[in-house]
């Protein structure tokens, strides 16, 4: 079963994303923070994480620009959550 790791600090969202994913066959792993996210990828990799813009310990783009250049970078997808255009926009 692929796994999904969904870093969503509003807990409605955060459910109904892990939701979607569970209903799609995915086992879902969840996480409030990037902090949370770190503690969860210690013990599992995940295939997709999926990453909120703006979460309350750091920035998930900045978080998410941070594992890119390392060189031993996370083996997982990436997909942001933006919850507006404007933010999706924005962040590029």
């Amino acid at each position: 079963m692929n796994t999904v790791l969904i870093v969503e600090d509003e807990r409605a969202i955060l459910e109904l994303v892990a939701f979607a994913s569970e209903a799609s066959g995915f086992h879902a792993l969840k996480a409030g923070s990037v902090a949370e996210a770190k503690e969860k990828l210690s013990v599992e990799k995940p295939d997709i994480i999926v990453l909120d813009w703006m979460l309350p310990d750091c920035s998930g783009l900045e978080w998410f620009g941070n594992q890119m250049e390392r060189p031993y970078h996370l083996d997982s997808s990436f997909l942001p959550l933006f919850l507006d255009q404007l933010q999706c926009v924005q962040s590029f």
